[in-house]
């Protein structure tokens, strides 16, 4: 898809092919066309302003603008129209890109008026307008979410549901339709009749428009008719799919996978755990002054409740919860409030009140629908499809019915409760879900900003280590929505937040403060770390629960009232004893809410005559009741199974469940597989544990605080650490005996994790703390004495058995628990923890080599459980430790593996994920984060340990071009070709300064180190900004070309520049004077930097070149030829790191030397940085990857056999036991099939070797060359037999003829040349072609040369003759590649407009078209009888057909990705076989097998040009590798 931008002088231009993933909030013009639109190309050379048609383009963008939208699309100059498949595309997707519009503009030229408000004015013409009675507009009238109609004046006549009696009487589409209902619940034949009345200018459309009304994709082909048109939808709706979902169920979906918790649930579990909710405990807060405060004072959005434990902090919210609710039904009709307060009974929720008060509209005194003047405040049009939601939603979590009170309501409520001891709701990504749900619930439209990422991701957007910065950009973009209605948002428990609560606090302050319509109430425990955190806000408020003594007593007397009167009827007190009891708990409660719970549970056992002898047992004050019910459990029956699960679950990282307890305590016999009886044994722990939802955790953190404190000599009587051993050694005794490969049976090796379901039972579920968890225990037991447990570091021990049996087990464990970044760092602090032990053993070195095994392949593993036996081990150097120890493992399914590196390199991580070059590379100040840019127009954010990217920053509308850290690591700045500068937050991903003001592209940024500066460059100018006041202080001049870099000195003082006039400017940053040019250079200066001691200044070249000068002299003191891309000094200033094409090479300043050099990377490296301590590099190329490098492994030496440069041809022999390849090093080379070892190399081309081919009894090898020349060599002895002269350009293509005698080449210069082979003379010249030749190809009985491949025409040539006896024409596309019949009489031919054609080679005409394959072609291939054709389609389906009739005679479904190369063979019964062989998928990372992904290559191993025969591939590559791997055929 690509947009209309319309800049700030009005000019409108189109953007750049935006992916689904990367599109922003746009507006959408529908109208009807005109004699004079714009087109795309009009649009695009500036010719289609003078059009009419123009007029409606500037009103769109206008319009956009005006809403705060800068983007918009217009279906005549968006599309191009000229490019078959585009158009295919857009049409079928053309109900999507309206369904996700932030805004639908109608625009209606047959309709006047100067007074909208007059609708007698104009509603005639409305009704008779054109655009009701064309085909396109009925799906543009459903599909937006906002629609609004203008009149040709450019008023606004009214929206959708204004006007929906009017269009429904002219349509005929149901109102309900109208509101957002769900198209499904509108019958086929009702849906068809909305077209009935419509026109369309081609029959076909007719039908076609109807394509997203109805949710099916096909084919558009014009001029079969509009009945056969509307046969073929009616098929395709007919059609039963499991994987065809409406657009109303996808977004159910959507919301089911969001939800990892419903907070109603939560608020009825927490009230009725605690006996309901009072109203006289929470309603002296609506009389608080500082409560009303927040309530009344615009500035005032944010409300920080806080209080000591159990002081009724989360009772009090739900109150103030129920309030808010209350007061937006307050104006609801009553028939729609009883169904409200129905449906709020069957939730759990009602209030109980004990006394009679004002309303709760009057005493909330919260805007109401007369406080909003309706065009400010339109009602959202969204009710019907906000009613299916929640209907649906409500059904599916069990309630009856659903609130239908927000059709009145003019606010949004949602709100959250932490809870330490739930896994569920303790961290920050919970909480955005738990809010973001409960929003969407309430105004449905909003489900459109997470659609936008959930499109693509699925449900692992809610689950993968970037959930949070997705759903904070989520989050913003709903909270920036202008239909957003006043918002409040409550969350419970900041301290109870123990996932991420910084990030948390950070963003409800950055929030508060940037959108006046939301208010938030928090509230937590008198912490500093969160008042520090909540200091930030501006403008909030606090109310201290302490402040309030007397209202919080009140409170808890009332509370006390309840409780006893509800345990008198229970255990029929007497008046005097349940007075008794009421007086005891009212002078001891001390306003604590949490001990009267307590203190009344435990009394609800005892019978009413003995509660008076036993009141005085329970002591005032929470610990007192604490050290009691620990006593108690001392002195019971089987105490220390109680005291060790007390001890466990104290300790454990996250709440553990009833599956994994056994795991970690030492269970009774016979109980550990009952759930019945685990419960049991958890309720024997007194009233410190809660079970809910086989989870086990504490009643409240104070339990938990208090037992870790207070009570640590009777649970941990022989320490902490004790504990976290008997964890650790019980996990890794679990792990051992449950583990094992494929423990899902998945069965496929490239299974992707996000179709990974779990089974039932789980057969992981004992062991999923054990695997995430089992090293942090080691690490916070082995500080203490380890003499009990000498074996746990030793050869043999605990640790080196359970790794060298069970290591990719762990990391297939790891993989399905959704924790492999987890596994990473995990292992990087066992290699820590060993390094800080003196320990003889190869333990060591194990865990070395293995932490650098998952830091290779941690990526593939995450997202594909079972490459952790294949390609893991298949790429992993030969001396790998791992590999050694699991070479079983790898030998079960490849026959012979490629051969590899014997040692790991300095290239700890590559790190994938960009769509473009990467422009710049840089790590933060501390080392922990590394930032890139690209020219994919994004800024991602990589945390340097486990190589997952933390965040995308989106936002720039061109090239990133430059990345820095600020010095605190906090925040990154970018700038772009966009001419802009932004500022981002690393850790929130929002962009916090946009900086314009340039003139052109800007292409380097660089702050000053004292922060103050900021220097950006563009064309021959650098600029200097003051960061505070965002200002532009200097603008300096002086380069008479391009600035390419822009550096400041470590004091700030000085500014060094580098540029294409060939010279480095030294600047005074104080006076804006130049002090220094330094020249010396012959080609532009790329790279500049400071050393930083302030002596030295490093520049590299375009000529790659690196010159060291002296700064005080301005001399060169070194010049270092061949490696200088890009440049950097190392923070101690004695080494300085240079990027070129491929490879990096680390200096001594001093001496001048090469002291490493690493290879890795496949294209032009463009960015260098150290890391602060040294240790770490980064480096960023061309070829999309960003690699960290453990700079102490020293030089890296390639040991591999093979190719200097670029591999361009493979090709396997015949006989397949050869294999051939061509490479940018003029080098032929000839490898071993059986053994992928090198034999020969065939020297003697004066340029790069573009093709290779052998001959069909596997002696000779051709080669065409750059040098112009073909050669013929003898493969048995290396020697060159004939030298082919006569092209005037390279060859690209060349092939010998199946019958020896010719061989036929295809050149730049634009002919084709056949060569007798034994004589080695030109025998023909080829002329016709007007285009460089890559293909050609020999008919089987050497007659015939076919060329012209990649075109829309091809070419036959007799072969004898030497002339073109006929073009082929009729395709719509490209054609890739054509096959001929066994006996020469046919050709088919594929190409990329998804038809397959069939040639008769005696008279060239096209005997068959055959049409069929919903996506292009990529192979097809003749039966040996000639009968038969087969195609593979990107589709993932092969059809058959015959050739005869062209009558598809059978489809192979099912495919997961490409179909790899298959070859038709036919038994003499004439039943069609298809053997699918192993191949290269489309997007070159896997090698198939069938119709699977099999092996998955890494960066360094994909193929810049590939072969297959059988069960052999062969890959050469950018790097000069050439892999050779054989696979078995019966699996």
């Amino acid at each position: 898809m690509r947009l209309l931008e319309r800049d700030d002088a009005g000019k409108i231009r189109l953007t750049e092919d935006l992916l689904n993933d990367n599109i922003p909030p746009y507006a959408i013009l529908s109208h009807t066309w005109g004699r004079e639109e714009v087109v795309f190309a009009e649009l695009k050379d500036g010719s289609g302003e003078s059009k009419a048609g123009y007029a409606k383009i500037k009103f769109c963008g206008d319009q956009a603008q005006l809403d705060g939208l800068k983007y918009f699309w217009v279906d005549t100059c968006c599309i191009d129209k000229s490019n078959n498949t585009e158009l295919q595309e857009a049409i079928n997707s053309m109900f999507r890109w309206y369904r996700h519009a932030a805004k639908c503009y109608v625009y209606l030229t047959d309709v006047s008026t100067r007074t909208p408000d007059d609708q007698s004015s104009w509603g005639p013409a409305f009704q008779g307008s054109r655009w009701f009675t064309r085909g396109w507009t009925l799906q543009e009238l459903i599909a937006p979410k906002s629609i609004e109609f203008f009149s040709k004046e450019s008023m606004r006549l009214g929206d959708r549901n204004t006007l929906e009696e009017h269009i429904h009487n002219v349509t005929g589409v149901p109102i309900e339709t109208l509101r957002g209902g769900p198209l499904s619940n509108v019958s086929v034949s009702d849906r068809m009749a909305w077209i009935g009345k419509r026109n369309t200018t081609r029959e076909e459309d007719k039908a076609y428009s109807l394509l997203g009304i109805f949710n099916v994709f096909m084919p558009l082909i014009y001029g079969e008719g509009e009945e056969s048109a509307f046969r073929r939808l009616q098929e395709e709706i007919s059609k039963p799919s499991k994987s065809k979902q409406t657009y109303d169920e996808v977004e159910t979906r959507c919301l089911a996978d969001l939800r990892s918790t419903d907070p109603r649930e939560d608020k009825k579990r927490i009230e009725d755990s605690k006996g309901g909710l009072l109203r006289d405990t929470y309603r002296w807060v609506l009389d608080n002054a500082e409560f009303q405060q927040w309530r009344d004072g615009k500035d005032d959005r944010l409300l920080w409740i806080k209080g000591d434990p159990g002081k009724g902090k989360t009772m009090l919210l739900c109150g103030i919860i129920d309030e808010l609710k209350n007061e937006s039904t307050a104006g609801m009709p009553r028939q729609a409030k009883r169904g409200y307060e129905a449906d709020e009974h069957s939730m759990g929720s009602g209030s109980r009140d004990d006394s009679d008060h004002p309303s709760p509209a009057k005493r909330l005194k919260l805007p109401t629908r007369d406080d909003h003047p309706s065009p400010n405040h339109p009602e959202p049009s969204g009710t019907a499809t906000h009613r299916r939601l929640t209907q649906t939603l409500h059904h599916q979590d069990g309630h009856s019915t659903v609130a239908s009170s927000e059709r009145w309501s003019d606010s949004l409520l949602s709100y959250f409760f932490c809870q330490a001891t739930d896994s569920r709701i303790n961290h920050a990504t919970a909480v955005l879900r738990g809010l973001i749900y409960l929003l969407i619930l309430q105004q449905p439209t909003l489900v459109s900003h997470v659609r936008k990422k959930y499109d693509d991701a699925g449900k692992t957007l809610f689950e993968d280590t970037n959930t949070w910065f997705a759903l904070s950009g989520i989050f913003r973009s709903i909270l920036q929505d202008p239909s957003l209605k006043t918002t409040y948002l409550i969350i419970d428990a900041l301290d109870e937040c123990i996932g991420d609560l910084p990030r948390l606090l950070k963003f409800i302050v950055e929030m508060s403060s940037m959108f006046p319509r939301v208010k938030w109430i928090v509230s937590s425990r008198n912490w500093p770390d969160i008042e520090k955190g909540l200091n930030a806000a501006t403008r909030k408020v606090r109310l201290c629960l302490e402040s309030n003594e007397a209202s919080v007593s009140e409170a808890v007397t009332a509370y006390v009232r309840f409780k006893v009167h509800r345990l008198a009827e229970r255990n029929e007190y007497e008046p005097d004893a349940q007075d008794a009891v009421q007086s005891y708990l009212s002078e001891n409660a001390h306003g604590t809410f949490l001990w009267v719970a307590l203190v009344c549970h435990e009394l609800a056992d005892i019978s009413g005559w003995e509660v008076e002898e036993v009141l005085t047992v329970f002591p005032p004050g929470l610990d007192a009741l604490y050290t009691r019910m620990i006593n108690q459990i001392c002195t019971s029956r089987n105490s220390q199974l109680r005291k060790d699960i007390l001890a466990a679950v104290s300790v454990v990282r996250r709440p553990i469940t009833l599956d994994e307890l056994p795991s970690l305590v030492d269970m009774p016999l016979r109980c550990s597989g009952s759930d019945k009886v685990l419960a049991e044994i958890v309720g024997l722990c007194g009233s410190f544990l809660t079970l809910r939802e086989r989870v086990i955790s504490f009643v409240h953190q104070s339990a938990k605080d208090f037992l870790v404190q207070n009570a640590s000599q009777e649970i941990f009587p022989s320490g902490l650490q004790d504990t976290h051993h008997s964890i650790f050694s019980r996990s890794l005794r679990v792990m051992t005996s449950m583990l094992r490969r494929d423990i899902y049976s998945l069965r496929a090796p490239g299974y992707p994790i996000n179709h990974v379901k779990q089974p039932k039972p789980d057969p992981i579920a004992a062991v999923r703390y054990a695997c995430v968890y089992w090293v942090d225990h080691l690490h916070d037991w082995q500080s203490s004495d380890n003499a009990k447990h000498p074996d746990v570091f030793q050869d043999g021990g605990t640790i080196d058995n359970f790794l060298r049996q069970h290591y990719l087990h762990w990391l297939e464990a790891l993989s399905l628990c959704r924790s492999m970044s987890q596994g990473i760092l995990s292992m990087a602090k066992l290699e820590r923890l060993l390094q800080q032990r003196t320990i003889a053993s190869q333990l060591p070195s194990i865990i070395r080599d293995m932490r650098r095994f998952v830091l290779y392949c941690g990526w593939v593993v995450e997202n594909y459980p079972l490459q952790v036996y294949a390609s893991a081990l298949v790429f992993s150097p030969a001396r790998s430790i791992t590999r050694g120890i699991f070479k079983h493992e790898e030998r079960r399914w490849i026959t012979a593996e490629p051969v590899v590196e014997n040692d790991w390199n300095a290239c700890t991580q590559t790190l994938e994920g960009h769509n473009g070059y990467i422009s710049s590379v840089a790590f933060s100040p501390d080392s922990k984060l590394v930032a890139s840019g690209s020219c994919d127009k994004t800024v991602k954010i990589w945390d340097a340990a486990t190589g997952s990217c933390t965040q995308t920053l989106e936002g720039h509308s061109d090239s990133v071009n430059s990345v820095m850290f600020l010095p605190d690591s906090k925040l990154v700045a970018s700038v772009s070709d966009d001419k802009s500068v932004k500022i981002w937050d690393a850790a929130t991903g929002s962009c916090t300064q946009t900086l314009k003001g340039h003139s052109g592209p800007i292409s380097s940024i660089t702050f000053s180190p004292n922060l103050k500066l900021m220097a950006s460059r563009s064309y021959m100018t650098v600029e200097i900004w003051d960061v505070a006041m965002g200002s532009c202080m200097q603008m300096l001049e002086g380069h008479s070309s391009l600035v390419y870099s822009v550096m400041f000195s470590p004091d700030s003082k000085l500014m060094a520049s580098g540029s294409y006039d060939k010279t480095i400017k030294i600047w005074d940053v104080a006076t804006g004077s130049c002090t220094q040019t330094l020249k010396g250079h012959n080609s532009s200066v790329n790279s500049i930097v400071f050393s930083p001691d302030l002596t030295l200044v490093a520049s590299g070249s375009d000529n790659e070149t690196m010159k060291i000068w002296d700064v005080a002299t301005g001399s060169c003191t070194q010049t270092l030829v061949r490696y200088a891309r890009s440049v950097t000094f190392s923070p101690d200033s004695k080494l300085v790191v240079s990027g070129s094409y491929k490879t990096i090479k680390i200096w001594d300043v001093a001496t001048g030397l090469c002291t490493q050099t690493l290879e890795g990377h496949s294209d032009f490296i463009s960015s260098v940085m150290f890391s602060p301590d040294s240790k770490l590099m980064a480096s960023g190329s061309h070829d999309k990857t960003v690699k960290i490098w453990d700079v102490a492994m020293g030089s890296y030496t390639q040991t591999l056999e093979g190719h200097s440069d670029s591999v361009w041809s493979v090709t396997f022999s015949p006989d397949l036991k050869l294999m051939a390849s061509g490479s940018e090093d003029k080098t032929v080379n000839i490898w071993d099939v059986a053994t992928g070892s090198y034999m020969q190399m065939l020297k003697g081309h004066n340029g790069s070797v573009y093709s290779v081919t052998f001959s069909p009894d596997s002696k000779l090898v051709a080669s065409g060359s750059e040098d112009q020349t073909i050669k013929i060599w003898d493969v048995a002895t290396g020697s060159y037999m004939q030298m082919l002269k006569g092209h005037n350009g390279s060859i690209y293509s060349v092939t010998f003829s199946p019958d020896l005698k010719l061989v036929a080449s295809g050149s730049d210069d634009k002919t084709i040349k056949i060569w007798d082979v034994a004589m080695g003379s030109c025998t023909q010249t080829l002329k016709g072609h007007n285009s460089d030749i890559y293909s050609i190809m020999f008919s089987p009985d050497s007659k015939l040369v076919v060329s012209g491949l990649d075109k829309e025409t091809v070419k036959i040539w007799d072969v004898a003759m030497g002339s073109c006896t006929q073009t082929l024409e009729g395709h719509n596309g490209s054609i890739y590649s054509v096959a001929f019949s066994p006996d020469s009489k046919l050709m088919a031919s594929r190409s990329d407009d998804e038809t397959v054609k069939i040639w008769d080679m005696v008279t060239g005409s096209c005997t068959q078209t055959l049409k069929g394959h919903n996506g292009s072609i990529y192979s097809v291939a003749f039966s040996p009888d000639s009968k038969l054709v087969a195609s593979r389609s990107y589709d993932k389906t092969i059809k058959i057909w015959d050739a005869v009739t062209g009558t598809c005679t059978q489809m192979l479904k099912g495919h997961s990705s490409d179909v790899a190369f298959l070859k038709l063979f036919t038994s003499w019964s004439g039943d069609a076989k298809i053997y699918q062989l192993y191949g290269i998928s489309l997007d070159c990372r896997w090698i198939t097998r069938g119709s699977e992904n099999w092996l998955w290559l890494p960066p360094g191993c994909r193929p810049e040009c590939s072969t297959t025969a059988a069960s052999m591939v062969a890959i050469g590559c950018t790097s000069g590798r050439v892999l050779i791997m054989t696979f078995p055929i019966d699996n």
